[in-house]
């Protein structure tokens, strides 16, 4: 674990070789960590190395079928690669597994930008309802008025 930990701060740092180094050599250690190839995962994925990212987010994935932040990480890898249909699916497995705020926004815009403005309106208004907090409410409803729509 202290593998782990250090090779996540590393990529906090912007230290992706480091942390490359300390993500693998938890990956030795205890091949069946899914922190470990999710970290690694994230620190491919900065670095713009797409398959390996994904190699790694698809074991981690494999290792924790139940942690929605492997599928929501991989989302946004993919959208970063104009992969928006497959970062699309990857949120409605988000969402399969845990309702949020955050996961209904991010597939609303990713439906957005593949011209699928019903369905996005419809996870905007799913994150209103999920909303827990005033200024989540605020956020999403910012973002019905400017597709103009009115949040109900």
């Amino acid at each position: 674990m202290a593998y782990v930990n250090r090779g996540s701060a590393l990529y906090g740092l912007r230290k992706f070789k480091d942390a490359l180094e300390d993500l693998g050599h938890a990956i030795h250690l205890a091949p069946e960590d899914p922190l470990a190839y999710e970290g690694r995962a994230n620190v491919y994925d900065k670095m713009g190395e797409l398959a390996k990212a994904l190699a790694d987010y698809d074991t981690a994935a494999r290792l924790d079928k139940g942690n929605p932040e492997i599928y929501f990480n991989r989302a946004i890898a993919l959208h970063s690669h104009h992969r928006d249909d497959e970062a699309i699916e990857d949120m409605g497995k988000v969402l399969a597994l845990r309702q949020s705020v955050a996961a209904y926004e991010y597939r609303g815009y990713l439906l957005l930008r593949t011209g699928r403005r019903a369905q996005a309106i419809s996870d905007y208004r799913s994150a209103l309802r999920a909303a827990r907090s005033a200024s989540e409410r605020n956020e999403v409803e910012g973002r019905l008025w400017d597709l103009g729509e009115e949040p109900r």
